[in-house]
């Protein structure tokens, strides 16, 4: 007896991992915009604001200390002429109260930037270190002006009621 079965198709050797290649190539992917990257704008601006502030803050004291030290070695007691000291102390007075509110302004933008910054991701670490700087300059223009709003009280407090 003879088999009429047909004998076996050849076999081609198949990857192991055949179901993952597909049967046709995959199309190329869409062309994405470029993402266009936030700019640091605020965060820097920040920074460099209170920074400037904290220099001209410095700037305005080693002014002041080199006028006292001025008038101090220019002072004749003999004559006890107070009247280039007393120019003096109000041509500074002048700069030092413009200076002051320069100062409140420029740190009060630092602090405005350094927000933005923040919560628009926009230069974060910069603008944390901006806020935080003009916030203490701020701060210390805030005690100085209270301290010279104290001062009209204060002799009005020593006299007997």
């Amino acid at each position: 007896m003879t088999d009429v079965t047909p004998p076996p198709a050849p076999q081609t050797a198949v990857p192991a991992d055949s179901a993952a290649v597909p049967a046709a190539p995959a199309a190329p992917p869409a062309e994405t915009a470029p993402v266009r990257r936030k700019g640091r704008f605020p965060g820097v601006a920040s920074l460099i604001l209170a920074l400037l502030a904290v220099v001209g803050d410095i700037a305005v004291f080693v002014i002041a200390i080199v006028g006292i030290a001025s008038f101090a070695s220019s002072f004749d007691p003999s004559t006890l002429d107070f009247s280039s000291g007393l120019t003096a102390f109000f041509g500074f007075a002048a700069f030092a109260a413009i200076a002051f509110w320069g100062g409140v302004i420029v740190a009060g933008l630092a602090l405005l930037l350094g927000i933005i910054a923040i919560v628009s991701n926009r230069g974060r670490i910069p603008g944390i270190f901006g806020t935080i700087i003009s916030i203490l300059v701020l701060l210390t223009h805030l005690s100085i002006a209270l301290a010279i709003g104290n001062i009209g009280a204060i002799p009005t407090d020593l006299l007997p009621s």
